[in-house]
């Protein structure tokens, strides 16, 4: 359609854009495998820049079903509180949880992670691990997902405005190798453990914009339930 002779010009498209994060990775931890424990620790050393932290349980039971009583400290003295924790079972006669603690201005430094968890029945092929950031002021709300359907297809989705980042964790049991692959976002670790390497547990994140984030990974065994956690981190 023309109006005097000249065309009305096009709207712009507006493109699903992907924005730099304001908030930075500093290092992930030396992280802990354990079984038939009380309590689990590691080190990781936090850059002098760094001012959050953000800790990845998953967490195993023969027989334990209510939300077990699970607690954090570094150096034995800062308290590394709780944000949250998803069922993921059962599974294979293991009653599955993923939590995921976080602090902001943890010590810096080379610093001791300290976890204890109920003792009411034995845990198995469990693992923790520790990742630090730098610009951060505060944590949004942690999501978290859980799927028994036994499908080898991990997805979460969040909405996490542009110069933020999303913090995500998936937990797997395969019942055989439980590789995590194919995951679309930035990977800090990604770990097999476990009897027989049949659990997995990834750290990754990906930065905010304009179009909701999504995490997705895939397993190696089709039959493989798992647990999932986001968490906003907003800049400083």
């Amino acid at each position: 359609m023309a109006r005097l002779g000249r065309a009305y010009p096009t709207p712009p498209r507006v493109a699903t854009a992907r924005f730099p994060s304001l908030v930075k990775y500093d290092t992930v931890g030396a992280g802990a495998s354990f079984a038939n424990a009380t309590s689990a620790s590691w080190t990781h050393t936090v850059g002098a820049s760094a001012n959050a932290l953000i800790v990845s349980l998953s967490l195993a039971y023969f027989s334990y079903q209510s939300t077990p009583a699970i607690s954090g400290n570094i150096n034995g003295s800062t308290t590394l509180p709780l944000l949250g924790s998803v069922y993921w079972g059962p599974l294979n006669n293991w009653l599955p949880w993923l939590a995921v603690f976080g602090l902001i201005s943890p010590p810096t430094g080379s610093v001791t992670i300290n976890l204890s968890f109920a003792s009411t029945g034995p845990n198995v092929s469990s693992y923790a691990q520790s990742v630090s950031y730098s610009n951060v002021a505060s944590f949004g709300s942690l999501t978290t997902a859980a799927n028994t359907s036994f499908a080898n297809l991990h997805t979460m989705t969040s909405l996490i405005a542009p110069g933020n980042l999303a913090f995500n964790t998936f937990a797997t049991n395969a019942g055989s190798v439980a590789n995590i692959t194919s995951y679309n976002q930035t990977t800090r670790q990604n770990i097999i453990f476990g009897y027989q390497n049949n659990s997995g547990l990834i750290l990754g994140d990906a930065p905010g914009g304009n179009a909701p984030v999504n995490f997705s990974a895939t397993t190696s065994n089709n039959s493989t339930a798992y647990g999932g956690a986001v968490l906003p981190i907003f800049h400083a």
